[in-house]
């Protein structure tokens, strides 16, 4: 039985990871933000969104930056999911002087 060190890339495998290489840079292009995509996107109205009941408005935190989000404010040792770029809008986020390490999944002091 071979070790891991002595496998070699076969033709089949370097095939599927330049495929993999186009889709992941191609995904990537799509998630770019066609300029004046804004001019045409309505915002919702946010004025239910207030911190008595948790939430707060994220400014510029919708789809390409056009509108402002509300998001659900997440207390400390509460679940959480770490944020990540790459198009994803999430509509939770730990509370001022938390964050949330991917490890623990959860909102930690700083």
């Amino acid at each position: 039985m071979r070790s891991c060190q002595e496998r070699q890339l076969t033709p089949n495998m370097i095939k599927y990871i330049l495929l993999l290489t186009l889709v992941v840079a191609v995904a990537q292009c799509l998630l770019v933000c066609p300029k004046h995509y804004c001019d045409k996107v309505e915002c919702e109205d946010l004025s239910s969104c207030r911190a008595e009941n948790g939430y707060r408005v994220k400014e510029k935190g919708g789809w390409c930056r056009c509108c402002d989000l509300c998001v659900k404010v997440i207390g400390e040792n509460e679940p959480c999911s770490p944020p990540i770029e790459m198009g994803v809008i999430f509509t939770s986020e730990c509370a001022e002087g938390l964050h949330c390490p991917p490890e623990i999944g959860r909102c930690v002091r700083i």
